[in-house]
């Protein structure tokens, strides 16, 4: 379990080392993400704690040849009547947002400013830190979610995906939606904690993202089966030729 320890009032020296123990998690899960993002793909910009909207500079998120991107939240966040973006901008021909909570809703969502509000259809986890993951295919206008690693996405039922590609980059707000004049769109603000994102100029594959959830959790897992490794051209090879060999020896001579 992750605790903050801004609310902790002043302690004894012996009752302050326990609530040093009972803090230390979150930190621990946040330094093992960090090292989990610098051994894969390159970010093209992440940060740590923030607390309140703030305008950053993301880098060229989905500048590559399809328009792919990533963005990746570990949030702890509280229910807004409103809305929550987690990343958005309304200006410099931005018009897009992520929601921690799509408007009047308890679903995470994406907003295309004067377009649609989109729904992922997954339901916003409340007072505990989620890792939240967005993976934008912008050649096939499509998004898909990872909630703490595992992939939420299901074509029957219409779960876990939007028909939009994210393309947020450059300047935009963290924690907020960014207007004209450098503003923030106030009833927009995220009303939680931002304790770790980053942003990528790429898709990271399944495992990697599982990998990042997993660091944060450290004590608490994602346990999903991993599929079962295809041998290299080279080595099926050798192995057929193995059996082959094996199954010559036992034949019996005459």
């Amino acid at each position: 379990m992750h605790r903050t320890c801004s609310a902790l009032p002043t302690l004894p020296t012996c009752a302050a080392a326990l609530a040093a123990l009972l803090c230390a998690p979150a930190q621990a899960g946040l330094v093992n993400w960090q090292q989990a993002l610098a051994s894969g793909t390159r970010a093209t910009f992440s940060a740590t704690h923030i607390t309140s909207p703030t305008v950053v500079d993301i880098g060229n998120v989905g500048s590559n040849r399809e328009g792919d991107a990533t963005y990746e939240f570990i949030v702890q966040g509280n229910w807004h009547a409103i809305a929550g973006s987690l990343l958005g901008s309304n200006t410099g021909g931005q018009h897009q947002a992520i929601r921690f909570q799509q408007y009047g809703s308890a679903t995470v969502g994406a907003t295309e400013y004067g377009v649609y509000d989109h729904s992922f259809d997954v339901p916003t986890v409340f007072g505990q830190p989620v890792v939240l993951t967005f993976t934008s295919f912008g050649q096939y206008g499509q998004t898909f979610l990872y909630v703490n690693g595992k992939l939420m996405r299901d074509y029957a039922t219409g779960v876990g995906y939007v028909g939009m590609a994210l393309t947020l980059h450059g300047q935009v707000a963290l924690g907020g939606t960014l207007v004209d004049g450098g503003g923030l769109l106030g009833a927009d603000n995220f009303n939680g904690s931002i304790l770790g994102f980053a942003a990528y100029d790429d898709l990271p594959d399944v495992h990697e993202i599982r990998a990042h959830a997993n660091a944060f959790f450290a004590d608490d897992p994602v346990t999903e089966p991993e599929p079962n490794p295809v041998p290299e051209p080279a080595t099926a090879l050798l192995f057929g030729l193995g059996l082959a060999g094996l199954g010559w020896a036992g034949r019996p001579r005459r």
